[in-house]
């Protein structure tokens, strides 16, 4: 049994704020002379089919012993769990027996005027059963005709869909799941161009990397650069184009390569006496070592016969 309070609506109404514990849900019902049912019919219940329903009662408390009689709001409330937990039918029908009291029973359960107010236990909480007309407890009646159910929980109306922020269906405005969460995030590249892309993905994450620059690849998910010296032409044995030329660099060398991008330091050069650059190469002008160049090479010093 649970005290609650009371939010005074207006001289002749009340609006009631309920909380469950998990004792209150467990309470089996003393069975009485004095019960009455509630029915509610197929399809009503629909999405909670499955689901454990159970009845309450409303037992107003007032301050003086004619104030109900009067009109006089009440300054506190009970609810007492009234009947046992009943399983709502696939079809969405259900049928909860109202427990009262008799004589005999030595128990505080449903009596006659009492309000009787239903819930519905899901994962994320205690669903109140809105009725219309609403439920005044009269010992061995029947109650099966509503005009209009309506659901809330924690205050807001029930919103169903997918509450897991783990999958793809998850809808922030849904606050009772509804069995639609079906396809479980998984994060990563989606764009096909990317080095890692990633076939399972289903929602983006932005990591996505490219090899769009010049000496780029993707190896092993992942962007490769064969650039070691970063002078925009590729790794030797990269097979990426333009590729790295070895040579001489240097223009005064004879073998200097003009199309050469990376120095080899293969240059040589006609820098002794009787030296020239011929084909690529140094040649040497001075048969005979002597140091006076050969009769006719043009060099100084030329060979005097």
């Amino acid at each position: 049994m649970k005290k609650i309070s009371l939010f005074i609506m207006s001289i002749f109404a009340v609006g009631v704020t309920l909380a469950q514990t998990s004792d209150d849900w467990n309470y089996e019902p003393i069975t009485a002379d004095n019960n009455m049912s509630v029915a509610f019919s197929e399809g009503t219940l629909s999405d909670f089919a499955g689901k454990e329903i159970k009845g309450y009662a409303v037992k107003y408390i007032y301050a003086g012993i004619a104030d109900a009689i009067l009109g006089i709001p009440p300054i506190d409330s009970l609810t007492v769990p009234t009947s046992a937990t009943a399983i709502i039918a696939d079809n969405g029908s259900g049928a909860i027996p109202i427990m009262g009291m008799d004589d005999l029973c030595g128990c505080n359960q449903a009596a006659a005027g009492d309000l009787i107010r239903f819930f519905i236990a899901t994962e994320e909480g205690y669903v109140t059963v809105d009725l219309i007309p609403e439920v005044i407890y009269a010992g061995n009646a029947l109650f099966s005709d509503f005009s209009t159910i309506s659901f809330n929980i924690n205050g807001s109306a029930v919103v169903f869909g997918c509450t897991d922020a783990a999958y793809l269906e998850f809808d922030a405005s849904a606050n009772v799941d509804d069995g639609t969460c079906a396809t479980l995030i998984v994060e990563g590249c989606m764009e096909s161009s990317a080095c890692n892309y990633d076939a399972s993905a289903n929602e983006t994450n932005s990591s996505c990397v490219f090899a769009d620059d010049v000496c780029e690849v993707c190896e092993d998910g992942a962007v490769a650069l064969y650039d070691v010296d970063g002078d925009g032409y590729c790794d030797l044995g990269s097979g990426l184009s333009p590729e790295e030329i070895l040579g001489s660099t240097v223009f005064a060398s004879c073998n200097y390569d003009a199309s050469a991008t990376e120095e080899d330091n293969s240059g040589v050069f006609a820098d002794e006496d009787c030296e020239i650059c011929e084909d690529g190469a140094v040649a040497l002008y001075d048969a005979d070592g002597d140091g006076y160049c050969d009769l006719g090479s043009g060099l100084s010093p030329e060979e005097i016969l």
